[in-house]
């Protein structure tokens, strides 16, 4: 596996917002819509507006066109309502009556857009009636779980999709992370995008989706790895069992994408009835530390290994599923387990997640050495400094807690060998790691002879 490319160290906004903090933490995506998606923002005036009077306010720090009195104070406050609509952030502003007259505006942001209304002023006149400012709701693209019933409180039911794979990722970890995606109008990628862009909105690190559509599997999955995420998906589609080149994990297989796919019979998008084994995998990969652990032989909690129908995956069709680089959860041993471990380009799993784990803690290691430093000088001595950053993240990848690397070099580069060009943009280009990975066994080879 060429892994060169994880060494291009440039700090962005999906790679900082991932960080060390999050491995541990496996991500839902979903559309059931429990969390607000829009800010609500409620304006009451305690009085009429009357002759004379003009209404300002701010959204979003910006002054919008000041409103004349007009006619009557219904009138002026669906003036009101109207410029307040017609801003870039608020999508709807509704009057409504609370007491003889119209006092109250209700605007709801555009879905995910931050809002805040204020500097709400009523000036001239004789008199001057006062407005308060009320947030109803505050959208919420990513919620934080240390309970399932955390989740109840916030409005998911125990049928909703999110929580049966909330419930599987809570078997081995404390903490999990649900995406807010609206339902027909973005499509999965975009609120990744958009989850990314939020504070804390990267602090995951595997990801499964309620869908089940095959192009949506593929487009998360072809998303995930330039985001440094894992992708766990599952499908039912028993054609993946066959000889068939037409299938999900054919075609994942073919794009030779480092996301999972795992078969189940049961995924098939049936509320109360999916079991969603991807998350119960990615549950058990989220309790240990990227690369220390293979997605080989793992007991899934909650999840049946039988078809519906009751029986097994026979010999054949676990061979084909496995050829084409698709997970199974078989008998064996007197249990369940998985086999293999492979993501969809046959490359293993806890290869893909140390690799990017090992890219993340370099990036990590580089951003807060330059948080903590005046200035990083382009000298010898400087890029000397920066050397030893990269070999404590190498040595901590090493070690015993990871064990993904079984031994590494790092070439550091002279300034008089670097380029005019790179030094006017203060690039200190040159640095190489070159490591090797600890592989894993899943498979023994053993002749046993036996003699008088």
């Amino acid at each position: 596996m060429d892994t060169s490319f994880l060494m291009n160290l440039t700090v962005n906004l999906q790679t900082v917002s991932t960080f060390t903090q999050g491995f541990g933490i496996p991500a839902v995506i979903g559309e059931a819509e429990r969390l607000p998606s829009a800010d609500i923002l409620v304006l009451t005036f305690a009085g009429d507006i009357i002759t004379g009077n003009t209404i300002n306010a701010k959204v979003n720090g910006a002054a919008i066109t000041p409103v004349l009195f007009d006619t009557d104070n219904d009138t002026t406050i669906a003036n009101l309502a109207t410029i307040l609509a017609a801003t870039e952030e608020i999508l709807t502003a509704v009057v409504t009556n609370n007491t003889t007259h119209d006092h109250v505006i209700t605007c709801t942001a555009r879905p995910f857009t931050p809002l805040t209304i204020t500097n709400v002023a009523v000036t001239g006149g004789a008199t001057q009636t006062t407005c308060a400012v009320t947030r109803t709701a505050t959208a919420e693209r990513i919620a934080f779980y240390a309970t399932l019933a955390e989740m109840v409180t916030d409005g998911y039911l125990t049928t909703d999709p999110e929580y049966v794979a909330a419930t599987r990722f809570f078997e081995h970890v404390e903490l999990i992370a649900v995406i807010n995606k609206l339902h027909t109008v973005e499509t999965w990628v975009e609120a990744l995008n958009s989850t990314l862009l939020q504070s804390n909105g990267g602090n995951w690190f595997r990801l499964v989706a309620t869908t089940r559509d095959a192009q949506d599997i593929e487009d998360i999955m072809t998303w995930a790895p330039p985001n440094y995420k894992v992708f766990y998906a599952s499908d039912d589609d028993a054609a993946i069992l066959t000889s068939a080149t037409d299938d999900l994990a054919s075609t994942l297989q073919d794009l030779l994408l480092n996301g999972v796919l795992i078969y189940s019979d049961w995924s098939d998008g049936v509320a109360g009835h999916d079991q969603y084994p991807e998350a119960a995998l990615a549950g058990v990969m989220s309790a240990a530390n990227p690369g220390s652990i293979q997605a080989d032989c793992k007991q899934l909690t909650g999840v049946t290994a039988a078809n519906q129908d009751g029986t097994n995956l026979n010999t054949t069709q676990v061979t084909y599923a496995l050829a084409k680089n698709c997970n199974v959860y078989v008998p064996m041993g007197g249990t369940y387990v998985t086999l293999e471990g492979r993501c969809c380009s046959g490359q293993f799993i806890d290869i893909i997640e140390g690799s990017y784990c090992l890219a993340i803690k370099l990036q990590e290691a580089w951003f807060n050495y330059k948080v903590n430093n005046a200035k990083v000088q382009f000298t010898d001595r400087g890029l000397a400094k920066i050397e030893d950053c990269f070999r404590q993240v190498c040595k901590l990848m090493q070690g015993a807690d990871y064990g993904f690397l079984e031994s590494y070099t790092i070439t550091t580069p002279k300034v008089a060998d670097i380029s005019s060009a790179d030094k006017g943009n203060r690039l200190a280009s040159g640095f190489i790691i070159n490591g090797i990975m600890t592989n894993g066994v899943i498979k023994v080879g053993l002749t046993v002879n036996l003699t008088f």
